[in-house]
């Protein structure tokens, strides 16, 4: 079920107004019909059930089957204050922060971030971030979207998070996980919670120094391993996102170096496979070579079954799974004629997806 953000005005006693972008995306990107269910959520965080009721040039009306009376948030109030890391992956942590449930990301300037914006930079980032955190609101079924705020000192983070209830601070050089699991049981619902994340060079001495002077923030550890602390690790939300942000660092460097070779494989096997999606590593492409890899096996299955897994993870359409059935087809017999696969080329293909995943 497709998720929408509405403002509160557009909500009626009956019925929902849906405007802007969202409209394009439901008529021409889903193809929508009148009858199919989705699902909306008003900027006061009610989420509602709803059916399309009808669709006109610059508006769809949703009537209201029934509200969320359960709901997607957390009881806690999560602000993630994130160090500048590198390249674009701000945007997956982003992403993924908010699937976890973040309520606020923040993003600090620390001494050892290689990235420097200006404030130019940083208007077009935080565009870019904040629709990414709305992308990731309706993927995960959010009933709120999460605020991606402008870049901050470290200074001026302590000093804002300084006013939350607590601020938790996973520290490579603090020890002990007594004292961790202490601080975590201690956390209650209602509550307003920080976590604060160094960027790849970590955190600097004296800005750990600067941690101890506020009462309501504490230094933790997450055991004797640097990152690679899952297993060690309690289970709550708030070091759940610090861990995801921080794995990502490295999973992210060494997925690219798979990628690769799975394209080097592709270009053996099935080399106009390449071709079709517009990266090879979108989830339709990977989940189609995932479930056939071969292009015998994408031959000898049922057409029905191929356009059913393009429909349910591009989710654009008949039109566009039919385009793309027909395009998979055309590489295949291409491939069975004139490439060349071995069942250690398909198990070399599988590995790296699982990998890249």
């Amino acid at each position: 079920m497709y998720q929408f953000f509405v403002e509160e005005e557009q909500v009626h006693s009956d019925s929902i107004s849906i405007t802007g972008g969202d409209v394009n995306h439901i008529k021409n990107v889903l193809r929508m019909k009148n009858g199919e269910k989705i699902r909306v959520s008003s900027k006061s965080g009610q989420a509602y059930f709803c059916h399309i009721s009808s669709i006109l040039d610059d508006e769809v009306i949703a009537a209201i089957d029934s509200a969320d009376e359960t709901g997607t948030e957390l009881d806690n109030h999560i602000v993630l204050y994130q160090g500048l890391p590198k390249g674009d992956k701000m945007e997956l942590i982003i992403q993924k922060a908010v699937e976890l449930g973040v309520s606020e990301i923040v993003p600090v300037a620390m001494k050892n971030c290689v990235v420097k914006l200006d404030e130019k930079k940083a208007a077009k980032k935080l565009q870019r971030w904040q629709a990414i955190a709305e992308s990731a609101a309706k993927q995960s079924k959010r009933t709120v979207i999460p605020t991606v705020k402008q870049p901050v000192t470290y200074k001026e983070a302590l000093k804002i998070a300084s006013e939350l209830d607590i601020t938790l601070v996973p520290y490579e050089n603090e020890r002990g996980m007594d004292a961790t699991r202490e601080i975590m049981g201690q956390l209650k619902a209602g509550q307003t919670i920080g976590v604060v994340v160094g960027p790849e060079g970590g955190f600097a001495p004296e800005e750990i120094a600067l941690v101890d002077e506020h009462a309501t923030m504490h230094r933790i550890s997450l055991g004797r391993r640097i990152l690679r602390t899952v297993s060690l690790m309690p289970s709550d939300l708030a070091l759940n996102c610090r861990n995801v942000c921080r794995e990502y660092y490295d999973l992210i460097d060494n997925r690219s170096a798979y990628v690769n070779k799975l394209q080097g494989e592709l270009r053996m096997a099935f080399p106009q496979y390449l071709g079709i999606f517009s990266k090879v590593t979108i989830n339709t492409s990977l989940t189609l070579l995932e479930t056939y890899t071969s292009p015998s096996a994408f031959l000898k299955v049922d057409k029905q079954e191929i356009i059913d897994i393009i429909k349910s993870t591009a989710r654009f359409g008949l039109t566009y799974a039919q385009n793309k059935y027909n395009a998979i087809i055309q590489a295949a017999t291409h491939a069975n004629q004139f490439g060349y696969i071995i069942d250690s080329n398909i198990k070399r293909i599988r590995l790296y997806i699982s990998f890249i995943r």
